[in-house]
């Protein structure tokens, strides 16, 4: 298990209209998804889906922080001397109240059409938020994690209020494989202690858009998150 000290890239509150921060998903495409997160009038986040040979794959996105972004999709590698980025596709993600596959979303609290092509193959996705939007003091550490001394991997985390009024944390880490693959797991647990080991899961999908099948879900290690409150220097 690899140790590293990470340090949260802060967010700053947004008009209504703009893209909510969290998870989103399609629920015809259920584990894919996309990760987003914003830092002052930026909206970054990852694609996280699955790549030909059915292995998780992450593409990363960083546009102006706008009510319809729009931009590349890059593929983030880790290379003999630090990261290549190459742009693979392109995306939008643009208010809507209906889908266009014309199937009924219930309960979502709202509905986003995410229009994507990827390396020669042009899909329409209709996502919605995929954690509940009740607020929590924990959601104050909510956001990208990352050690500036190791850039191109970090933590996504997320917490939420479950209608058992159980706090959950769900984490992704985005990272890559020893031939410098983009690939991400996951972890989903109940939020006990500000020191927690969570064991993570990565799926395998047939294809891109597949619902990857709970059989092919494997555990692939643990990871110790331990808080640590570090209070600023004064100005």
């Amino acid at each position: 298990m690899a140790s590293a000290l990470w340090g949260l890239v802060w967010g700053s509150s947004v008009a209504a209209q703009s893209v909510e921060s969290g998870l989103w998903y399609d629920r015809v495409h259920a584990g894919h998804g996309l990760d987003l997160h914003r830092a002052g009038t930026t909206l970054f986040g990852a694609f996280y889906s699955y790549g030909t040979d059915g292995q998780t794959r992450w593409l990363w996105l960083q546009v102006d922080d706008l009510a319809d972004p729009s931009g590349d999709l890059w593929q983030v590698a880790r290379v003999a001397d630090g990261l290549s980025l190459s742009a693979v596709g392109r995306f939008s993600l643009r208010r809507t109240e209906v889908c266009t596959d014309a199937l009924s979303r219930p309960g979502a609290r709202a509905l986003r059409q995410f229009e994507f092509e990827l390396e020669g193959t042009a899909q329409v996705w209709c996502v919605e938020p995929l954690l509940p939007a009740d607020s929590h003091p924990l959601q104050t550490v909510d956001g990208a994690w990352y050690d500036p001394a190791e850039p191109g991997w970090g933590l996504f985390a997320h917490h939420y209020l479950r209608p058992d009024l159980q706090v959950w944390t769900y984490r992704s880490l985005y990272f890559h494989d020893a031939d410098g693959r983009p690939r991400w797991a996951f972890a989903q647990s109940a939020w006990s202690e500000a020191d927690l080991t969570q064991r993570y899961y990565t799926p395998v999908a047939e294809c891109l858009g597949c619902p990857p099948p709970v059989a092919l879900t494997s555990e692939v290690g643990t990871a110790r998150i331990h808080l640590q409150d570090v209070s600023p220097e004064p100005p």
